[in-house]
């Protein structure tokens, strides 16, 4: 015939502390708004601007330097990289094209033709003074360095 069953003891599960619980949810919302900003489509803006001295135009050493106008992002991603502008270095301006909304460390060079900087290097991307945000297609920036 058949046996008995034996009283067979099963596992039980503890109830998690009010700690875990927290500590679970917590972790849940960071990898849901870390996923959300990492593939969230990004806005992509286009901007232009003017680069001043003092307020007047632009005064070159020599005959044939270039302006270099560089957007850091504050907050970058491992994908993204620092953005060169088109540079009218005659003119003093310079023109961005889709660059992402965000806040921005900008760096402005003048270079001579043996890339010695005019500036000495004042406003280079990791000493730049010069922060603007980006929020608005056709957004214009002057930057006026001092």
């Amino acid at each position: 015939m058949s046996e008995p069953v034996k009283n067979s003891v099963l596992p039980t599960r503890k109830a998690m502390s009010p700690l875990q619980v927290f500590v679970v949810v917590w972790l849940v919302a960071i990898a849901a708004i870390g996923g959300y900003w990492w593939f969230m489509p990004q806005v992509k803006q286009n901007i232009t601007g003017t680069v001043t001295r003092g307020g007047k135009a632009l005064v070159w050493p020599k005959a044939d330097g270039q302006l270099h106008v560089i957007f850091v992002p504050e907050i970058r991603r491992s994908d993204e990289l620092p953005t060169r502008a088109e540079c009218d270095s005659l003119a003093g301006t310079f023109r961005v094209a889709n660059l992402r909304s965000g806040s921005y460390r900008v760096a402005v060079h003048m270079f001579d033709e043996h890339h010695m900087d005019a500036l000495r290097n004042q406003f280079d991307p990791g000493n730049s003074p010069i922060y603007h945000r980006v929020t608005a297609d056709n957004q214009v920036i002057n930057i006026d360095l001092p």
